[in-house]
């Protein structure tokens, strides 16, 4: 995982967060920085908004990974993913799913409202429930891959799902 520390010493970006961090009490750029890919983020004009966006898009693709799972369309991949969870398995990811729109709601009302504390409240928010969250979603995306490998080896004929 990359870490902030190989990047240009001497950041404006970070700089800038260092300012904020202060003020709001925010977590580390260093924490935030490879998780949410800030690397990309070259403006401190609205920087917390950046953020806030990076974290929602994170979240947003955490929910694109339970979607096939939680609720098939009549796609090949859908419903052949819904299949590597039985129903109890799924009960808790309805509740992670949940827990992640509530978190990305809050993200788009803080794009609404443009304010900066609000934005900083949101980082505060995400990045402290983040690790576990984080953990819960590898364990999906393990299961996942495993149930593709499984798919992988099925005789050609098995595909059929209808």
């Amino acid at each position: 995982m990359a870490k902030k520390e190989d990047a240009d010493e001497g950041d404006p970006v970070e700089a800038f967060y260092g300012k904020l961090q202060e003020k709001y009490k925010l977590p580390s750029f260093q924490d935030l920085y490879a998780d949410f890919e800030l690397h990309s983020i070259e403006d401190t004009a609205l920087l917390l908004a950046e953020i806030r966006k990076k974290m929602v898009d994170k979240l947003d693709q955490f929910t694109m990974m339970l979607q096939p799972v939680l609720q098939p369309d009549t796609t090949i991949n859908d419903l052949h993913e819904c299949r590597f969870f039985s129903e109890e398995e799924k009960r808790p990811l309805n509740d992670l799913y949940a827990r992640l729109m509530a978190l990305i709601k809050r993200g788009l009302k803080a794009s609404v409202t443009m304010k900066e504390k609000d934005d900083a409240e949101y980082i505060i928010a995400v990045a402290g429930q983040y690790a576990e969250l984080k953990k819960h979603m590898t364990n999906v995306a393990e299961r996942l891959e495993a149930g593709w490998k499984k798919a992988e080896e099925t005789e050609e004929g098995q595909w059929y799902v209808g």
